[in-house]
């Protein structure tokens, strides 16, 4: 009760002194760092796995900004060149970054002791409307997109310059039909849903394929402790190989260019069927918990 009061009055105390041209400036730097970090992990692909991992400080920075520009009620210039930026950025990727920077805006806006204005309530309308459209016409145009990113190569990279980029979006966009659109809809809808996977292996497991009693899941651990500067021959991810074996199907792999996994509450079952599997996910809930409780109490920010 008490506790938690004044955790949050202090996070907005903290903001509250935070001007907003500080907190671009901190965020812009963070982009920078992450560009030549890009490059290093590009070079030195041991190290990659460790240098990515960083690209998540700019979202704590970008957060930082978005609140305090929401809790002053001034400075909304430079926080929508962020998220215009990242928006931007996410949407000439391979995959669909784009979303992250409104669903981070939409918390920032939740969070926020000012919500239920009637300006807040029509920035929360549009960034839903802008949010949905854009994902179902990205969900539409990926495909070609894609195929056209890496040259037909079916690898999940980039291998054309901005602005050819930027022109073949705008060349999808508009070749769009009604139909096309709605195709886009239908696809994001199985996307979110993402239940016809789980459900082929509680067809196909056990009866066809055996429980594998914890592979999965200690694979995934030892996968992520352990770098490739430690292990060299360290075996990519097949998220779709493994998808074909215990759903029984043959979705598109690394060959194609995508990656679809089961999902965590479907590897769940796998390793330890229809009971034990809630077991590693309560845990995982738990820790993720415990983690925020930790940084919530004895971090120096409460804001961060």
């Amino acid at each position: 009760g008490a506790c938690k009061v004044e955790f949050a009055q202090r996070a907005e105390s903290e903001v509250s002194s935070l001007s907003s041209s500080s907190a671009f400036a901190l965020y812009a730097c963070a982009i920078g760092v992450i560009a030549v970090l890009q490059v290093v992990a590009d070079r030195v692909p041991q190290i990659s796995q460790l240098l990515i991992a960083t690209v998540s400080i700019k979202w704590i920075l970008l957060f930082i900004l978005t609140y305090s520009v929401l809790q002053q009620q001034k400075g909304y210039g430079v926080m929508w060149v962020a998220v215009g930026f990242e928006f931007a950025s996410g949407f000439l990727s391979y995959f669909s970054t784009f979303k992250s920077v409104f669903f981070l805006l939409i918390v920032a806006l939740l969070t926020s002791r000012r919500l239920w204005t009637r300006r807040r309530v029509m920035v929360a309308a549009i960034v839903a409307i802008i949010l949905a459209t854009s994902t179902i016409v990205w969900s539409a145009i990926k495909g070609d997109y894609r195929e056209f990113l890496n040259e037909g190569t079916n690898s999940q990279e980039v291998l054309i310059p901005i602005p050819e980029r930027i022109a073949k979006l705008k060349e999808l966009v508009g070749e769009l039909s009604d139909e096309g659109f709605f195709s886009g809809f239908d696809l994001l809808v199985s996307r979110v849903g993402y239940v016809t996977y789980f459900a082929d292996v509680l067809e196909n497991v056990p009866a066809k394929v055996p429980y594998s009693d914890g592979a999965l899941w200690f694979g995934a651990i030892k996968h992520v402790l352990i770098p490739r500067l430690i292990d060299p021959d360290k075996a990519a991810l097949n998220d779709s190989a493994r998808t074909n074996e215990y759903a029984g199907l043959q979705v598109a792999g690394a060959e194609q260019g995508t990656s679809i996994s089961i999902g965590y509450m479907g590897e769940s079952y796998i390793d330890f069927g229809p009971v034990g599997m809630f077991l590693p996910i309560f845990f995982l809930g738990l820790l993720y918990g415990l983690l925020y409780r930790w940084f919530v109490r004895f971090s120096r920010f409460k804001v961060m």
